[in-house]
């Protein structure tokens, strides 16, 4: 199922998942429900330690900017509501509020 995701969309992690750090670059979270396994490094870490209270889209884009400066807005918030859909899909973030 695929859900039409928007700058505006507020997005939060599932609270079912559970998570570890392996390291200040890297995250794995285990999805019980479904039985999945998934590791995140680097963008992906920051993106989802921004996560730990609801945010926008566009906040995500803000957060990815700063800390890669060499990217530009347009290519971030594309990359971006590619992964967040994929996380959406994976059952690993929420919509917690769509404009």
């Amino acid at each position: 199922m695929t859900h039409p995701l928007t700058l505006q969309t507020i997005l939060s992690p599932n609270p079912t998942l559970l998570t570890s750090e392996l390291g200040a670059d890297e995250i794995v979270m285990l999805n019980l429900d479904k039985g999945s396994y998934f590791g995140l490094e680097e963008v992906g870490k920051t993106i989802w330690d921004a996560l730990k209270r609801p945010r926008s889209v566009a906040e995500l884009c803000d957060v990815v900017l700063e800390q890669y400066s060499e990217v530009d807005r347009p290519t971030v918030e594309a990359d971006l509501l590619i992964f967040l859909g994929e996380l959406l899909e994976a059952d690993l973030v929420t919509i917690h509020a769509q404009p």
